[in-house]
């Protein structure tokens, strides 16, 4: 499926632009269950063909990482 493999490219990309020196352990801590769960959730539903459930929870996880991300920026600046 084109549209899960083009917004699985994009985690990586966020992921780094959240990760630095000043990260704290408990947004460590959150980003990583946060992402581990997006990997459950596509193994869950991908296994049961049920593709466009995992896209939409794969869209609903990169809304949340931008805005986790908006939300620290403002939160260090």
């Amino acid at each position: 499926h084109y549209e899960i493999s083009r917004l699985q490219r994009k985690i990586p990309l966020l992921l780094e632009g959240q990760i630095n020196e000043s990260t704290s352990s408990a947004n460590l801590q959150i980003i990583k269950e946060k992402t581990q769960e997006i990997w459950r959730q596509e193994a869950f539903w991908i296994k049961r063909g049920n593709a466009s459930r995992y896209l939409y929870d794969l869209r609903q996880f990169l809304s949340w990482a931008t805005q986790f991300q908006e939300d620290n920026a403002d939160a260090t600046s």
